[in-house]
Parts: structure tokens; C-alpha cells; sequence
């Protein structure tokens, strides 16, 4: 009992609450057997220690169960099942957008491949299949490098860090716009119109490039400009030390380019290494 948050009512009855799924409480009404009364709402549930009618006030959480159980175990035996239940479905749970997914794990079915650990954690972290991508193999050696590959991007962590840590620190994005030869000669600007200079690479950026930019993670997640923006395959574009951006009008949007699969194709890499996997 030491672990939930308790109070007590006018009344001097000590009341327990738990936050977790209702449905896992609903199921567990067919184990229970205490004496409690056991009161659900759409997260979280309120029981106590009688078997009298509790009035609780919960703002914005309008009850959708209320059930008086009655019979016999011991209340420690509740507590043990509700910590198995929420052991048992806290270790899977569908992700709103639709893919299945573990505490540190994902399976994409739009490309049939896996995310874990310390790719995971920096994926999540910089922005998800928006920056970048879907992820297009598994985790595999690459020059002396653990990597994987995505739509959009190749992430990289030496192998003997991925053993000793699950965090993203180490992990880093290959420049990937670099890698494709795209960088062009530093400039001096002579623009009548807003734009940022970045000294460090000798180029600029502005309008959309520029909101998008700051607003995904600036130098961290892109690296600096090596481009200016310039036509290409139709569209309006700027390349990057680690990705290309792309302005596709019919959207009135930036969108980034796939560069993951460009590399990919580029280096000539087994296409088996593409192959679905299973969850």
C-alpha cells in the first residue's frame, strides 16, 4: 500500500488510487475477491476499504463504471494482481499512429522494419518519421560502425557504445548531403531580402528553409547549409550537411528529401538488406 497515493474521506475511511487502464481493472473484477468497493473512471480507478458507496470528485474524469464487489481475499492479493496486469500491458501498446510498439522498440509496417534502443531513443527524441523518415533496414555493421538506414537519413553509433548504453548520446546522423557530394564554394551574399548567414559553411538561409530549420532542430538535427537553393527534379531545393530540404508548392510545405535511400542506392549496398523483417 506504501506505493499508491492515499487519503482519506470526511467519513475517516483511507481510500487508495491507482492511475491505469480501465480496462485492466475491469479485468481484474473477475480475480477479485476483497471486500472492496472498486470505483473506475476513464484512467484511473478509486477503491476503499468498505464496502459502503464512496462519493469522489474527479474533474474532467465522469465515471463510466461503478461496481461494489463483495467476497474474499486478502487486499494484498488486489494489489499484487493489479501490479502483475500493469506489468504484463505496460510491455506492449499500439502507438496512435498505428505501429506496434515496446518500451524501446518499435516495428514499422510501412517498411517492415525495426527500431531499438539507442536508435530508438534519439528517433524519438529529433523528431520521429517527420525528420526522418520511415526506417528502411535493420541495424547492421557498416565500416566498423553500427548503423541503420532511413528514408531520410543514416544514423551511426560505434558498436562497444551500444552495448554499455540504451541512450541516444552517441548516437549521430551521417552527413548524408556531404557523403552525396553536394556541397558547393562558400559566397558572400548580396540578397535584398531577410536571410541568415551561417559563416561556418558560407551560405544562407531564409523564408521557409529558414522557419523549418529552427523550428526541427537547426545545426543539431540538419548541420549547417552548403547549398544556396536551386532547381532541382522540378523543385525548389537546399542541401544540407545532413539532409536536403524540399519545397513542394502543391503542399505550400518544406519537406525533407530522401537522402537515406539516395545513399543507399549510392553505395551500392545489398538490397537483401531492405528485406522485411518481423516484429
Amino acid at each position: 500500500m506504501e506505493t499508491c497515493p492515499t487519503y482519506s474521506t470526511a467519513s475517516g475511511v483511507r481510500c487508495y488510487h491507482l492511475t491505469l487502464p480501465a480496462l485492466v481493472v475491469k479485468s481484474l473484477l473477475l480475480l477479485c475477491r476483497s471486500g472492496w468497493q472498486i470505483q473506475f473512471y476513464h484512467s484511473c480507478c478509486i477503491f476503499n476499504e468498505t464496502s459502503r458507496p464512496l462519493a469522489v470528485d474527479l474533474p474532467g474524469r465522469g465515471p463510466i463504471i461503478k461496481k461494489t464487489v463483495g467476497m474474499g481475499f486478502m487486499k494484498r492479493t488486489l494489489l499484487l494482481l493489479i501490479l502483475i496486469a500493469l506489468t504484463a500491458e505496460g510491455l506492449y501498446f499500439l502507438d496512435s499512429s498505428g505501429y506496434t510498439q515496446e518500451r524501446g522498440t518499435s516495428y514499422f509496417p510501412e517498411t517492415g522494419h525495426n527500431l531499438r534502443g539507442a536508435f530508438f531513443n534519439y528517433f524519438q527524441e529529433k523528431g520521429g518519421v517527420e525528420i526522418f523518415g520511415y526506417p528502411i533496414t535493420e541495424q547492421f555493421q557498416e565500416d566498423g560502425l553500427l548503423v541503420q538506414y532511413f528514408q531520410r537519413a543514416r544514423l551511426v553509433l560505434p558498436e562497444s557504445r551500444e552495448k554499455r548504453i540504451s541512450g541516444s548520446q552517441e548516437v549521430k546522423v551521417a552527413p548524408l548531403g556531404e557523403l552525396l557530394g553536394q556541397r558547393s564554394p562558400p559566397f558572400e551574399p548580396t540578397y535584398h531580402f531577410p536571410y541568415r548567414y551561417y559563416p561556418q559553411a558560407g551560405h544562407t538561409l531564409s523564408f521557409a528553409f529558414l522557419d523549418y530549420y529552427e523550428a526541427q532542430g537547426g545545426e543539431e538535427v540538419f548541420g549547417y547549409p552548403i547549398t544556396e537553393p536551386f532547381l532541382e527534379r522540378g523543385l525548389i531545393v537546399q542541401y544540407f550537411q545532413r539532409a536536403r530540404m524540399e519545397w513542394h508548392p502543391d503542399k505550400k510545405r518544406v519537406q525533407l528529401g530522401l537522402l537515406g535511400e539516395e545513399y543507399f542506392e549510392a553505395r551500392g549496398l545489398d538490397p537483401a538488406l531492405r528485406a522485411p523483417s518481423r516484429p
